[in-house]
């Protein structure tokens, strides 16, 4: 059994490259802005929040779930739509974190940091408010 601070530090030490991931794809949000697939998530949430009916006076193109999520965001913070992208980021950071404590759990320290290595390097930053981020995290708190 680890000691206590031996287990801080290994958790610690996990976080990094979650944060690493976090901070980075909130600071391309600000100087990117792909009018198409985010125009798509905002107009879906815009409308909701406007009373459309999905499906019949509004197409929702990344499901209902995701829409409303969205729509809840932009009502809470004012129609800002960094708050989306910034949900999207920090549910894509404790999803890499949450893979490397379940490899951790199962395994050792040091495959735990390779999985979240190898999740950073297959897609290292959030880059779309898009559902596939909140899937992610949901599959992994499943998990």
């Amino acid at each position: 059994m680890l000691p206590l601070s031996k287990k801080i530090k290994n958790l610690i030490l996990l976080s990094i490259v979650p944060f690493f991931s976090l901070i980075n794809s909130i600071l391309q949000a600000q100087y990117e802005y792909d009018g198409f697939h985010w125009g798509l998530v905002l107009y879906t949430a815009d409308s909701l929040n406007l009373g459309l009916l999905p499906y019949k006076e509004v197409f929702v193109h990344y499901g209902i779930l995701t829409s409303k999520i969205n729509a809840i965001i932009l009502k809470i913070f004012s129609n800002n739509f960094l708050y989306l992208f910034a949900l999207s980021s920090v549910l894509y950071a404790f999803s890499i974190y949450i893979q490397s404590l379940l490899v951790l759990r199962l395994t050792n320290f040091y495959y735990a940091l390779i999985t979240g290595l190898i999740i950073f390097f297959l897609h290292p930053y959030a880059i779309y408010p898009w559902h596939s981020y909140y899937l992610f995290f949901l599959i992994n708190i499943f998990l």
